[in-house]
């Protein structure tokens, strides 16, 4: 427990000066001064490992879990900020796309999703500066699309209902209920440090094999810098 761990350097420190009242004084002058520095060097380092192994505790206990738990309660957490935002009359459409932006950030890998879209092999023959301005050029795209589609909700309710994991990824599997309708989704995410979304799938239908059908023929006729450009000047549809 966190708590036991807080007290582990206090009690390391009480015990180093126990041990130095406890040891005997030697007579001499300069032998009481040698004895006084030497424990005061084990004192030091006593301390310097009990906050050491404090600290590697500490991460360990606070760092992100790769469990499908985990997975779940992320996902939950953000769409739950996501709808109190779209459900908070007192916000406007500008507003809310204000505040939601942030928060897509934090759920959404828009890198990952930049290289996956774009694919590995011409991935690799992009510059590191090429790859930046493709990453913020759809990072932008996608973040007005996601945001133009969240809008109009307005009384749809999303549950998840069991997750499945696999090499590392994750697939939520949820239902949004319309007043028609029940729609199936599924959330997909990725653990590199923490758990991160990179593809929905709606029906049965993924985002992130649309944009690949959609820019792969685009990779084979057109610059990446027209590619670039296209992202700018088109709005976002899918």
């Amino acid at each position: 427990p966190l708590m036991k761990l807080e007290k582990t350097p206090l009690i390391i420190t009480f015990y180093c000066v126990l041990f130095i009242i406890k040891t005997k004084k030697p007579t001499s002058g300069t032998k009481t001064m040698s004895h006084i520095l030497k424990h005061v060097l084990i004192l030091v380092l006593f301390l310097s490992l009990s906050v050491k192994i404090f600290a590697e505790s500490s991460n360990r206990t606070l760092a992100p879990k790769n469990t499908t738990e985990n997975a779940k309660l992320f996902l939950q957490q953000h769409i739950n900020d996501i709808f109190k935002t779209l459900r908070d009359d007192s916000l406007n459409i500008a507003d809310k796309k204000q505040v939601l932006a942030p928060i897509l950030r934090k759920l959404v890998n828009f890198q990952l999703i930049s290289k996956l879209i774009i694919g590995r092999t011409h991935w690799k023959q992009l510059s590191t500066e090429e790859r930046s301005r493709f990453g913020i050029a759809f990072e932008k795209h996608l973040l007005d699309s996601y945001l133009s589609k969240l809008i109009l909700f307005s009384n749809e309710k999303l549950y998840l209902d069991k997750a499945q994991k696999a090499k590392g990824k994750v697939s939520i599997i949820g239902r949004i209920i319309t007043k028609k309708d029940t729609l199936s989704i599924t959330f997909k995410l990725y653990f590199p440090k923490k758990w991160q979304l990179y593809d929905i799938e709606v029906e049965g239908v993924s985002i992130l094999q649309s944009y690949q059908a959609q820019f792969r023929p685009l990779l084979k006729s057109k610059s990446i810098d027209a590619i670039i450009h296209n992202l700018k000047q088109v709005p976002a549809e899918t």
